[in-house]
């Protein structure tokens, strides 16, 4: 998945509507809409769909990040803004 397929999956979970055109925007959101780089949108994320986080920086993955109901777990050395959007977007892809 793409990083922008990422974005666009995390902004379709918390309602923000998508518009295409010369520049692609969200529609009700005042400003850029990126969880990747924001940690204050990233948080947000965790704290809607009650996101748990483990770090385990001794076990070869810096990070697991899961849903309430496992459905979306997400095991990586990526940031841990990364992770959280990893499992929000697999959240919503899954629906």
């Amino acid at each position: 998945m793409t990083k922008l397929e990422t974005i666009k999956l995390c902004a379709k979970a918390i309602g923000l509507k998508w518009t295409e055109g010369p520049v692609s925007i969200f529609v009700d959101w005042p400003n850029i809409y990126d969880p990747l780089h924001d940690d204050a949108q990233a948080m947000a994320l965790v704290k809607k769909f009650k996101l748990s986080m483990s770090c385990f920086p001794m076990e070869g993955e810096d990070w697991a990040v899961s849903d309430l109901l496992g459905t979306a777990d997400v095991f990586t050395n990526a940031n841990l803004n990364h992770a959280i959007c990893e499992c929000v977007a697999k959240m919503e892809k899954s629906k």
